[in-house]
C-alpha cells in the first residue's frame, strides 16, 4: 500500500470508538460466537 492509501485510512482506535457510539445509539448487541457463526457459514 502506498503512502496515500495508508494516510485515507482511519486509526482503528477512531473505527472502534466509532463502532462502540453507533452500537450505544442503536443499543444493539451481538455475541462473538454469533459474529463468527454467521462468517464461518459463508466458508461452507
Amino acid at each position: 500500500m502506498h503512502r496515500v492509501g495508508l494516510a485515507a485510512r482511519p486509526d482503528p482506535e477512531v473505527l472502534i470508538a466509532q463502532a462502540r457510539e453507533r452500537t450505544t445509539a442503536t443499543g444493539s448487541s451481538l455475541a462473538a460466537e454469533r459474529i463468527l457463526a454467521h462468517r464461518d457459514h459463508d466458508r461452507r
